[in-house]
């Protein structure tokens, strides 16, 4: 669903598909918050909202229960507040761009808490 146009913002009812590994709706012309459905999506590997207009913080309660998470690109919108903590403790994740949000995340924050906490991901600027 990458590139098409799509406007608005991100439909709550993608929660109802909880056997989704891959959601990519980057480049497009979503708004509006995250919608607290998405926590649901059990199965998601790759996470990918970059270069839309998607507001707001990311919460512990939308992040943590989604354990198979390898990949989170957000890159790009207008994301703010601190990165929760359950971001950090997510075993799978490799992959993470936040860049280009208004946010407080320091690059040097991020390399050092994603060092610490997992050893494996890489930090893409």
């Amino acid at each position: 669903m990458a590139n098409n146009s799509l406007s608005r913002s991100v439909p709550s009812q993608l929660g109802d598909l909880s056997w989704l590994t891959v959601l990519d709706l980057s480049f497009n012309s979503l708004t509006g918050s995250l919608p607290d459905s998405l926590r649901n999506l059990r199965s998601l590997q790759n996470l990918s909202l970059g270069s839309n207009s998607i507001s707001g913080a990311l919460t512990d309660r939308l992040l943590a229960g989604l354990t198979p998470l390898q990949s989170v690109v957000l890159s790009h919108n207008n994301f703010s507040g601190a990165l929760p903590d359950s971001l950090w403790y997510l075993s799978e994740l490799r992959v993470i761009d936040v860049s280009g949000n208004k946010c407080c995340w320091s690059p040097v924050q991020l390399i050092w808490t994603l060092a610490t906490h997992s050893p494996l991901i890489s930090f893409k600027s």
